[in-house]
């Protein structure tokens, strides 16, 4: 049973969504290193701090699609990290990966209303905890992991059995069970949205705090009396939370509107008071010399990584300019391939700029910096929904400048476009098929492309008139799609089915099968895009 108290305080330093260890030119910087010294100074300004995460640092970054996430567990364990909860970019290996990556960190990880069956048992994604007791200062507090529902659409690689429970009735429920246990504060560790965050202090008063994630902004709200952090992204922010437990328990809660543009902040709950302070990553701080070697190992493991040989194709990667900028491109129809099967989406569409390296991959071995070349840019998959004739528009604009090679030229799946270079710009398709049926100008298409495209990037403005985003930036990484499949291949080729293996790197669905759900053995073209030069 809880015995409350009063008077005794313990702190909390919380940060969220980090993807990138090294700082950026502009204030606030960032970067793991100076994030390291602003925690050491901290830690020895308020005894017994804990460090708590809001989830998302496993993935996208380039280095982690080398990695697999991996570089994170040493950077954390080094910043002495003590919570943490998972985010939908830590499943972006798989939940095998994931529960791999927790054996290495020195901290748990939390999710509790994320579930799946596990030996025959319901528990938690990758076997992350539900909650963790600790003692800070002589006051006994409870850490529950929660998340929303909305960011399982992002994900790819989860297990059939996967099953969302609402986070504010496990919230509860937990609550009640700390309770019991004799913790005096419940705080909640989220990566959700700040609707869902919302409905969680609204829902559950059970609660405390609310640590979240999943935003990238820095704010700070109090919602029946119930204080929301979100802490920014990129180790550039942090926020200090003092707490301190109430003589009594306050009934009666008074809404305190927040100053977005104060630094520091002060709410009074049911059970706690709790002081504020936002603190900025700055180049002003020194880096730290004990995370300069955790980091100097970490590019030097990437380094050889990047020689390191994922897999092998029977047919030449050519992603010359003048091969995917102006032409169906065996590797962009790959692309487009693997992003509209991992979210089962109706169309596919890339540009060709994605394609950066402007070299030739010969059949044979493909390494990992084969892939960092081609694709250099933490591109992300998005998923929208969006009328016909705005695809036929978007299509058209990435036509528009041929035969000059344009990054805007599309590559694609799903699909077939025929198009007449001699006509004007605007009017160039005289064909365009989704799914081997005509595309319909009034009928909704679920797309898999990117946000870059999605925002009116390199023309393509008419795709910003897309009725319903179902998967936004935070998508898988397309240099991660490839990366997943080649890894599947290798654990294929382990178990001796090499017939399947062979068939599963593709590019996929023909125009004249598109049902069809098996992939070709390598990237190659079919002819998915026709040009009619007269010549």
């Amino acid at each position: 049973v809880c015995v409350v108290m009063a008077g005794r305080s313990f702190s909390l330093f919380h940060f969220n969504d980090v993807y990138n260890i090294e700082p950026r030119k502009v204030d606030p910087v960032g970067g793991a290193s100076r994030f390291a010294t602003l925690v050491k100074n901290l830690r020895k300004e308020h005894e017994g701090m804990k460090l708590v995460f809001g989830g998302d640092a496993l993935s996208p970054s380039l280095v982690s699609s080398v990695t697999r996430g991996k570089h994170i567990p040493p950077i954390f364990n080094a910043l002495g990290v003590d919570y943490a909860v998972c985010g939908n970019h830590d499943f972006d290996f798989g939940t095998d990966r994931l529960e791999q990556i927790m054996k290495i960190c020195d901290f748990p990880w939390l999710l509790a209303n994320i579930v799946c069956t596990i030996d025959g048992e319901q528990l938690p994604l990758s076997r992350a905890k539900e909650y963790v007791i600790d003692e800070i200062n002589g006051v006994k507090v409870g850490f529950i992991g929660l998340a929303e529902e909305e960011w399982i659409a992002c994900l790819t690689k989860l297990p059939d059995s996967t099953k969302y429970l609402d986070q504010a009735e496990v919230g509860t429920r937990l609550a009640k069970e700390l309770r019991e246990k004799g913790c005096e504060v419940i705080v909640a560790i989220t990566h959700s949205r700040e609707p869902q965050d919302t409905y969680l202090a609204k829902n559950c008063p059970e609660i405390d705090v609310i640590l979240g994630g999943h935003d990238h902004d820095y704010y700070i709200r109090n919602v029946n009396g119930i204080p929301i952090l979100h802490s920014g992204s990129e180790f550039r922010e942090g926020t200090l939370l003092t707490v301190t437990v109430n003589e009594e328990e306050t009934k009666e809660i008074e809404e305190v509107a927040v100053d977005d543009s104060a630094t520091s902040w002060k709410f009074t709950g049911r059970r706690v008071t709790c002081e504020l302070t936002k603190h900025e990553v700055t180049s002003d701080l020194d880096t730290d010399t004990d995370m300069d070697v955790v980091i100097e190992k970490c590019q030097e493991t990437v380094k050889h990584k990047m020689k390191k040989v994922l897999g092998q194709s029977r047919t030449a990667w050519d992603v010359r300019f003048e091969n995917c900028r102006l032409k169906e491109n065996c590797v962009g129809s790959f692309l487009c391939d693997l992003m509209r099967e991992a979210y089962h989406a109706e169309f596919g569409l890339l540009c060709g700029g994605t394609l950066r390296s402007n070299d030739v991959y010969e059949a044979g071995d493909i390494k990992m910096g084969d892939i960092m070349k081609i694709l250099p840019f933490p591109d992300t998959v998005s998923i929208a929904v969006i009328k016909g004739k705005y695809l036929r528009e978007a299509l058209e604009n990435g036509f528009s400048a041929y035969p000059s090679p344009e990054g805007r030229f599309p590559q694609i799946s799903g699909g077939y476009i025929e198009v007449d270079p001699s006509r004007k710009a605007g009017e160039r398709i005289v064909k365009f098929e989704i799914q081997g049926e005509p595309l319909e100008e009034e009928r909704e298409y679920t797309l898999a492309t990117k946000p870059f495209l999605l925002s009116g990037g390199d023309g393509y403005n008419a795709l910003e008139n897309y009725e319903k985003l179902i998967v936004d930036d935070e998508g898988i990484p397309l240099a991660t799609l490839i990366v997943n499949l080649f890894v599947e291949m290798k654990a294929l080729n382990a178990l001796s089915r090499a017939k399947r293996v062979q068939d599963i790197v593709a590019t996929a669905f023909t125009p004249d099968s598109p049902s069809s759900d098996k992939l070709k053995a390598n990237p190659q073209t079919d002819g998915r895009i026709k040009i009619n030069d007269k010549e």
